[in-house]
């Protein structure tokens, strides 16, 4: 394993990781941020070309981006913080967004475990 060292900050730890796996599955291990480094560990078979494409790929890293699972997290933030108002207030559209979201959490718990 070869880790790859760079100065960046503010990184976007998940979305960073989704980009690299996504580029270069065949060498990507994983990523590590400490303050404001990061270290990128690939296998021995990175080629120098790839090295290059990476320390491109982290440089022009934007933290402000996020995953869809993160974003999809914000929308579901968002739209309760948009519920917190008195029931009599509440709109049709409130309502179906309320058992939207309550029908998502509930799924999420209730969600049997896969066996091993």
């Amino acid at each position: 394993m070869i880790d790859l060292e760079f100065i960046k900050s503010p990184v976007n730890i998940d979305k960073l990781h989704e980009d690299l796996s996504a580029a270069f599955n065949k060498v990507f291990i994983g990523v590590t941020i400490s303050a404001d480094q990061v270290r990128i560990h690939v296998t021995d078979a990175i080629t120098q070309a790839e090295r290059d494409q990476i320390g491109l790929l982290v440089l022009t890293h934007d933290a402000a981006l996020l995953t869809a699972a993160q974003q999809a997290a914000k929308d579901r933030a968002i739209l309760w913080a948009s519920l917190q108002k008195p029931w009599d207030t509440w709109t049709p559209q409130d309502k179906d967004n309320f058992l939207r979201l309550l029908s998502a959490t509930t799924q999420s718990v209730t969600t049997p475990l896969k066996s091993p």
